[in-house]
Parts: structure tokens; sequence; C-alpha cells
């Protein structure tokens, strides 16, 4: 899938797609992007039902809340640090959580798939699982921090859900 330009509320140009990285969810407004996608699902009637969409989002919440718990934990311990990485049971739970997102996908009528597709999130999530196991195995020199990433994603999938509800509420 490539990229695809949808007007946000401001008549302004938003790409939405593979063009969606974490980095760009760090650098922009993570809400515009997010409406860019549900309008351009919207206005092609492809949009994944509203139960479809929050599962997802409990399995996510289900992981911060984990990682929040781990973190508090550290914290109580003494061992922060300036970076946090993700332990290997909240990785799992990651990969588990894309694997059904991805049957579910399937599943469906295609509409969730196309969410998928547009919002990136199969990438975002492999891009984090990816890091996670360069900066466990010693080979991220770049100083990221996984747990901010998944924070990123979080917040984006939040974003989505939002937007989705805003707009089915504006149909009836």
């Amino acid at each position: 899938m490539s990229e695809i330009a949808q007007k946000n509320s401001e008549n302004q140009e938003i790409t939405i797609g593979t063009s969606i990285t974490l980095e760009r969810l760090e650098k922009e407004q993570i809400s515009v992007i997010a409406e860019a996608v549900i309008k351009d699902i919207n206005d092609k009637n492809e949009e994944a039902t509203a139960n479809q969409i929050r599962n997802f989002l409990t399995g996510m919440v289900s992981i911060r809340n984990q990682l929040e718990s781990n973190k508090t934990g550290q914290e109580e311990g003494g061992q922060t640090a300036n970076r946090e990485y993700l332990d290997n049971d909240i990785v799992q739970k990651l990969d588990s959580l894309k694997m059904r997102l991805v049957y579910q996908a399937a599943r469906n009528n295609g509409n969730l798939k196309n969410l998928m597709k547009k919002a990136n999130l199969v990438y975002l999530i492999d891009t984090i699982i990816k890091e996670n196991a360069e900066d466990a195995s010693g080979q991220n020199t770049t100083d990221k921090d996984i747990a901010k990433d998944f924070y990123l994603l979080a917040n984006y999938v939040e974003a989505l859900i939002a937007y989705h509800k805003y707009y089915e509420s504006e149909k009836v």
C-alpha cells in the first residue's frame, strides 16, 4: 500500500498509509494523523466496526498498564534509567496483539484491514518489536526510548478510536 493524501478539517493535506512512522507520530500531532486516516476510511465507506477497534485498544491498554506497573517496580527498586525497553512478556503480548489484529482483519469484510493498512499499524508494531530486540541485544546505538515509542502507538490508537466514534456519531 502506498501513501494517500487526505485533507484535514483545516483543509491541509495529510499523507497517510506507509508514511506513518513512529518518528512522524513523535513530530506531528497524533490527532491530526488519526483524523486523516479515519476521514479517508469513512469517505470510502470502508470503516471498521467500533467494537473491532476497541478490542485492539483494550489489548494496548492492558500492555500499557503492565508497562506502567513494571516501571513503578523498577523505580521502587532504584533501577531507573534514561531510556526504557520492553521486557519479553510485554513484547510477546504486543506481538500476539498484532497477530490478533491481522487475524480479525482477514476475518471480517476487509474494513478492518483497510484501517490497519491506512493507519500503518502492523509496521508500527513491528518497528517497536525490532527496536526492542536491538536494544536488548546491545545493537541499538540510538539511545531510543522504546517504551516512549509504545506510548506514542497507544496514543495513536486511542486517537483513531476517538475520531472513529466522532465521525460515526455524525452519521446519525
